[in-house]
């Protein structure tokens, strides 16, 4: 199976700092989404558009089937085969492997 491709944009979730962090792991991260207890990574399906700044991301882990959209995907932890977690001062967080290219320097 080939890698998928999905990005995420820009914002006070996905700082300057995250896609760097991402970049050097080879993971990208989420917390819960607003209104959930579910740790969750959430991406936009496709590659960033060109005029966007953010993370394209190639992943081998499938999303959630019936999450999101049909432009979003998510990976909930534990119950998306793939997915891992991930501890950072004493805060958790659910995480895939990717490749990660940054376009938000």
């Amino acid at each position: 199976m080939s890698p998928q491709r999905y990005f995420r944009l820009e914002s006070p979730t996905q700082t300057k700092q995250d896609a760097i962090l991402q970049a050097q792991s080879g993971e990208v991260w989420g917390r819960e989404a607003r209104g959930s207890h579910l740790l969750c990574v959430k991406a936009y399906r496709g590659s960033l558009p060109g005029d966007r700044r953010g993370i394209d991301f190639a992943t081998r882990v499938l999303p959630e089937r019936g999450a999101g959209t049909p432009y979003e995907a998510r990976w909930y932890y534990p119950q998306t085969p793939g997915t891992m977690l991930r501890t950072r001062d004493t805060i958790d967080y659910a995480a895939i492997p990717a490749e990660v290219i940054n376009r938000q320097p």
